[in-house]
């Protein structure tokens, strides 16, 4: 089985976390530039902002799993 898959997965999860948390930064910046008087909810893109945190540190760990592989393979072979 190859690792590279694996490794487009692992970089694909990170780019996608990646704009996902660039959306939901938008929406908090959005909401502190606007000065009105009704309340903003921002509950919720903090929320989803902890969790693109997370889906970058798992997509992180495949990246890193894969590297690991990948050398302890070249090792083996060389």
């Amino acid at each position: 089985m190859s690792t590279v898959p694996i490794l487009n997965i692992g970089l694909l999860g990170m780019q996608r976390a990646m704009n996902d948390a660039l959306r939901n930064s938008g929406k908090i910046a959005a909401a502190t530039r606007h000065e009105t008087l009704r309340p903003v909810e921002l509950a919720t893109p903090l929320t989803r902002l902890l969790q693109d945190r997370q889906q970058i540190q798992a997509a992180a760990e495949v990246v890193k799993s894969v590297d690991e592989t990948l050398g302890t393979l070249l090792d083996v072979t060389a």
